[in-house]
């Protein structure tokens, strides 16, 4: 499914939501809420799932938290997926980027976050963005539709004009122009 045709089954979503009641859009919001928080629950029980397998096998690296980074350093394989992984973040924060632009007037967005720096992305790293110019009216929608665009990456947009000062200052500071 391309870009446009998930926006715009996004864009139908939303018209149909703002048509219930308020108290069905409370409900709503409890029930995704709910269906969320208990995803990410299977998520964790499967990540644990297979760090005990990985245990029993033999299959894991023993140290101290100080050496954890020195065994990824050595792991090639490792780096070259982690690094693919960051062009593949870097491609999906440009696409949504460009729909913030076209669809909800973004004047600007910039990336931030593990994002910016090779060493502080990671296998679970997320795309953090900012956008400034969205009006108040649509940033939910445009939040709606960067975190449904990747099936891959968490995304999490902030309004840069409403964040925390550390958080804008690093923005500007760190951040790359997409």
């Amino acid at each position: 499914m391309d870009t446009q045709t998930k926006s715009s089954d996004f864009q139908r979503v939303l018209e149909d939501i703002e048509a219930l009641p308020i108290d069905d859009q409370m409900l709503l919001i409890q029930v995704i809420r709910q269906r969320l928080i208990q995803h990410r629950r299977s998520e964790i029980f499967a990540q644990v799932a297979e760090a005990r397998e990985a245990y029993r096998t033999g299959d894991v690296r023993r140290g101290t938290v100080e050496e954890l980074p020195v065994h990824f350093q050595d792991d090639e394989s490792h780096q070259q997926e982690v690094a693919e992984r960051r062009k593949h973040a870097l491609e999906v924060a440009r696409t949504i980027a460009r729909l913030l632009r076209e669809e909800f007037g973004a004047t600007r967005v910039v990336a931030f976050g593990s994002l910016t720096d090779d060493a502080w992305f990671g296998a679970r790293s997320d795309i953090d963005l900012a956008a400034w110019g969205i009006p108040d009216d649509q940033f939910y929608r445009a939040v709606a539709t960067a975190t449904g665009l990747s099936p891959v990456f968490e995304v999490d947009l902030v309004d840069a004009a409403s964040c925390r000062r550390g958080v804008h200052e690093a923005i500007e500071r760190d951040g790359i122009e997409l």
